[in-house]
């Protein structure tokens, strides 16, 4: 099938699949499944994945739209082995592999070899992963995916593990931050204490537990069965998902990233909105936790040919705590909120100022 006829069976099927949604009909509806809204737009990747070299740039972008079908396909926990997608499903599949063809129907070498690996590297669909969605979501995937990884034999027996995790001293920092009244409790969650939530029950249809509950750090557990490598730097991840009543409208998704440390919750990990919602956020923070934060102008240079434009972050040295708020991350869409024992952010500084020695 020459190019023109495989970009007219694409349009085609879009076309199709448009004419029979109920939006034809000025009708609106949800998305089946949910989260299929959390997927970017193909422009939205293109302009993410860029690079001076054509070629690294096609890989990317093409790696970048082959990895979003297949994590449709894995959210799918088994209904893509048997072709049973739900009609959203399929529109979303087809547009990212149209994208895609397009890309490399404009390339010398066509093979699957032009994609240079990005199309299934474990680090660059985590590194699209954490991009493109809500930590709910990316545990959501990461259920569905270590399922295949549980039935992997484990080199060797483990002694039982106690229910419990064990709890050990108090922090430091945290305690020192009780003492002069600053306020550490996330959404209600008080940091210091062991994380008093129920599990999150998370299926293909979303979460089933009341909220808030906590999602186990199954990410970078998978990730350690497939690469051998402890990913645990100083702390066990969880996703804390919250109720919508609760939830700030300048999140992304309505759950964070909460650290343990010693049974201990010790960090919050809060994605937001990026510059649209800058104003918003500081508001708030500087209602949290006072006016007094230290203020950092970025000039930031969007990569889609788009003016210059600056941002202001900000930080906060509390006594025993460590909050910071990033209004963009690697990217122009997303940022983040940081909150922190004063221990694990001296940790973190010099952790970064050891990687940043020269090594010679």
């Amino acid at each position: 099938m020459n190019s023109q006829a495989k970009k007219k069976l694409y349009a085609g099927l879009l076309l199709f699949t448009a004419m029979q949604t109920p939006q034809a009909f000025g009708q609106r509806r949800a998305l089946n499944p949910s989260y299929l809204g959390e997927f970017p737009a193909v422009d939205r990747i293109l302009r993410d994945n860029q690079a001076d070299d054509p070629l690294e740039k096609a890989a990317r972008q093409m790696g970048a739209l082959l990895q979003m079908n297949h994590i449709i396909e894995d959210l799918s926990e088994g209904r893509a082995a048997r072709n049973e997608f739900t009609y959203d499903e399929t529109v979303k599949l087809t547009e990212y592999k149209r994208a895609q063809v397009e890309i490399r129907e404009t390339l010398q070498n066509q093979t699957t070899s032009a994609a240079r690996g990005y199309d299934s590297a474990l680090s660059f669909r985590q590194e699209l992963l954490r991009r493109y969605f809500s930590p709910a979501l990316q545990a959501q995937w990461a259920v569905a995916t270590a399922r295949a990884v549980a039935t992997v034999p484990a080199a060797s027996p483990r002694a039982p593990q106690s229910a419990k995790p064990t709890i050990g001293p108090p922090d430091t920092g945290i305690v020192k931050a009780r003492a002069a009244n600053v306020d550490t409790k996330v959404f209600g969650i008080p940091l210091g204490e062991p994380l008093s939530l129920p599990k999150c029950d998370i299926g293909l249809f979303g979460n089933k537990t009341p909220l808030p509950c906590f999602a186990g750090g199954e990410i970078e557990k998978m990730l350690s069965a497939l690469t051998g490598v402890n990913l645990d730097a100083g702390g066990e991840e969880f996703t804390v998902m919250l109720a919508d009543s609760i939830c700030p409208t300048w999140m992304t998704g309505c759950s964070f990233t909460a650290t343990i440390r010693n049974g201990r919750f010790i960090a919050a990990y809060l994605n937001t909105k990026g510059r649209d919602v800058e104003k918003t956020v500081g508001a708030e923070l500087q209602g949290k936790y006072g006016s007094r934060a230290s203020m950092q102008q970025r000039i930031v240079t969007p990569n889609n040919g788009s003016k210059q434009f600056d941002v202001w972050d900000l930080d906060w040295e509390l006594p025993g705590l460590h909050v910071e708020y990033k209004v963009l991350d690697d990217n122009i869409f997303a940022g983040h909120v940081l909150i922190e024992s004063e221990g694990l952010y001296n940790r973190r500084k010099a952790k970064a100022k050891e990687a940043a020695r020269p090594k010679l």
